[in-house]
C-alpha cells in the first residue's frame, strides 16, 4: 500500500498514516525476533486499552551498521472500514 526511500520520504509516510489513523497507536505484538541480519515483528494498530482494528506483520534487513535497511509488511487484519 505504502512505499518510501529514504528518511524524508520514510517521514512522510508515517506522518500520512498518523493523520488517517488519528486517536490509534501502533503497539508491538509479542517480542519481535530475528536470526543475523533478519527481523521479524508483529504489531496491531487502535485505541490504548482496547481491540485492535488492525494487525500486521513486518519483515526487516539490517544494514552493517545495525539500522534498518529495509521492510516489508504485510496486514494481518484489516476491516472494511479502514
Amino acid at each position: 500500500l505504502m512505499q518510501a526511500q529514504g528518511h524524508a520520504a520514510l517521514d512522510q509516510m508515517i506522518g500520512a498514516a498518523q493523520q488517517q489513523f488519528g486517536g490509534l497507536r501502533f503497539h508491538l505484538d509479542g517480542q519481535a525476533d530475528g536470526h543475523g541480519e533478519r527481523l521479524r515483528f508483529r504489531w496491531t494498530l487502535g485505541p490504548d486499552a482496547a481491540t485492535a482494528v488492525a494487525k500486521g506483520t513486518d519483515f526487516a534487513m539490517l544494514a552493517g551498521d545495525g539500522r534498518l535497511a529495509e521492510v516489508s509488511g504485510f496486514l494481518d487484519l484489516v476491516p472494511q472500514a479502514l
